[in-house]
């Protein structure tokens, strides 16, 4: 299913949160997230549902919260 993905770089995780590596996600996610780090919001991407839940984090260069719409 295609969703607009919004990825927003935070200073804290709530402690009960799901963070993922960078290396951790799929190959095809793993390629659009630094752009998305620049644009914010890519429009038709996919969800990265196999891996990721609405609303988890992900740690790159900082801690970044992914929700998909």
């Amino acid at each position: 299913m295609k969703s607009t993905v919004h990825v927003e770089k935070t200073e804290s995780v709530p402690d009960d949160a799901a963070i993922f590596h960078y290396d951790e996600l799929n190959e095809g996610f793993k390629a659009q997230f630094p752009k998305l780090i620049e644009d914010t919001s890519a429009k038709e991407s996919v969800c990265p549902e196999s891996v990721l839940s609405n609303g988890d984090y992900v740690k790159f260069t900082d801690y970044y919260q992914v929700t998909c719409q």
